[in-house]
């Protein structure tokens, strides 16, 4: 049984919501990529303990993990990737104090949390690669959205827009979209992962069968555990870039 050290509830600011909890297996590969987790929720509601289930998990797994808690843009500053960058660094710093002795991180974001993933991953020291989960490549509100979520998408900045981003230093990226999502099309998805590769960045766009926008938090679900399968097998790959061309996808995988 995988032994686990954690730190709930650390603030990295002043604000309730900025706060992560971090969690580090006892395992002989203290170095192993840290995966940061970004919660979902329209920039207008989530928390970070919808998450927490998925970093125990992974933690069992052997990878250590966080969530992350982040100000919504109708709070002070509108730019949350800075929320982001900021729970970035101190998560590696409070993972270092349980014994995490890596150097890279890999963020990773569930439905609109996937946004900031994106947004942020080229602003991240030591980005690794970056998972969106329910992939959401702009800020441009889709018709399913409350009126506080599309307020609070209009208020971020272009910079917080993964499809207006400069892909020219742009991680390895992997996009899990599912085929049942009613909030953003899987063509979106298509479209960031087509943009990426014909930049000449490493991209992999896998689209699960039967998966809605948020799937990742139920680590009992089918598209959960399909999502968890390309993301182990993604990162695996990610330590051994011998041959990157093994990430980088011309046309989408599909997964049932």
């Amino acid at each position: 049984m995988t032994h686990i050290q954690s730190i709930c509830n650390s603030s990295y600011g002043d604000h309730a919501r900025q706060q992560c909890d971090i969690f580090i297996p006892d395992t002989q590969n203290n170095q192993t990529p840290l995966l940061l987790l970004i919660h979902g929720g329209w920039l207008s509601a989530g928390h970070k303990d919808e998450l927490r289930g998925l970093a125990l998990h992974c933690a069992t797994l052997g990878y250590p993990s966080a969530t992350i808690g982040y100000r919504f843009p109708t709070d002070i500053d509108p730019d949350i990737t800075n929320d982001i960058v900021a729970a970035s660094a101190h998560a590696q710093e409070e993972a270092r104090c349980l014994g995490w002795d890596g150097e890279h991180i890999i963020l990773l974001g569930s439905g609109s949390g996937s946004l900031l993933a994106l947004s942020a991953s080229i602003r991240c020291p030591k980005t690794l690669g970056v998972i969106a989960c329910g992939v959401t490549p702009t800020t441009n509100a889709p018709k399913s959205v409350s009126t506080t979520s599309r307020n609070a998408l209009q208020k971020l900045p272009e910079n917080c827009n993964p499809s207006q981003l400069s892909t020219e230093s742009f991680p390895p990226a992997l996009l899990l979209h599912g085929d049942a999502d009613n909030d953003v099309s899987a063509k979106d998805a298509r479209l960031l992962h087509s943009a990426l590769c014909d930049n000449d960045n490493i991209s992999t766009l896998s689209i699960l069968a039967g998966a809605p926008h948020q799937f990742i938090e139920n680590t009992h679900s089918s598209a959960s555990r399909s999502a968890l399968t390309s993301i182990q097998d993604w990162i695996k790959q990610l330590d051994t870039p011998t041959d990157q061309n093994a990430l980088t996808f011309g046309e989408p995988v599909f997964v049932k």
